[in-house]
């Protein structure tokens, strides 16, 4: 007997109506609906569905809703133009993501293959954006200077230390934003190590469920640059 029977058999009927709400933001947008609130609304769905995929391990659809959602949050905040092209693949990843959620509900194993050409574009569309520097405090500690010189017909690569201390406030997860993204985000562009905080984390039984749990999170960042 699965203990989890009942949890997940709410999910399930939670996706269902996110699912729902997703096809209907999609045609807002698809009819050339402005309101930032239509991929606000498309994020937060996908955002929820893979929190409860990655609670109860269906594997398959935590990984693809990830991407998704990626995607989205590039999109949402005007890294990623929101183009025809861009639309019909989000409605494409919603038909993929409806059927993962079905095979979860019904026990069912998908193929490895199943939806990863989807995953493939819905990747390469994602890494066509970079960070905003602007969005992250980065605090330069050192700098390596390069072994070359510079000159019209040749580059000299850099190396710069950053130490980033990072900790979200309760109104970033109000409007279902996630914080790793951010650090996904400066791995594509460097090496990069992190180290919890973990100092203010609350003993287990004062644990407050409406509030996020995020005490903190240090990163040690070594960022190639290359100058002309």
């Amino acid at each position: 007997m699965d203990d989890y029977a009942q949890f997940k058999a709410t999910y399930f009927a939670e996706c269902a109506e996110l699912l729902a709400d997703v096809e209907t933001q999609l045609s807002e947008l698809n009819e050339g609906s402005g309101d930032p609130e239509v991929l606000h609304a498309i994020f937060r769905a996908v955002h929820s569905i893979k929190a409860g995929a990655g609670a109860f391990k269906f594997t398959q659809l935590a990984t693809f809703s990830h991407e998704f959602e990626a995607l989205l949050d590039r999109m949402r905040d005007g890294r990623i133009q929101v183009t025809e092209p861009g639309v019909n693949l989000l409605f494409r990843s919603t038909d993929i993501l409806s059927a993962m959620v079905e095979a979860a509900e019904n026990e069912e194993n998908l193929s490895d293959e199943y939806g990863k050409e989807i995953l493939a574009e819905i990747t390469s569309m994602a890494k066509g954006s970079t960070v905003d520097p602007a969005q992250i405090d980065l605090t330069q500690t050192s700098e390596d200077t390069a072994t070359a010189p510079a000159t019209t017909e040749q580059t000299s690569d850099e190396k710069k230390n950053y130490f980033i201390k990072f900790t979200p406030k309760a109104e970033l997860f109000k409007h279902a934003n996630e914080p790793l993204l951010i650090i996904r985000e400066l791995q594509t562009l460097g090496n990069l190590t992190s180290e919890p905080n973990l100092d203010k984390l609350p003993q287990l039984s004062n644990l407050d469920a409406k509030k996020p749990i995020f005490p903190g999170i240090s990163l040690y960042f070594q960022m190639q640059t290359l100058k002309m």
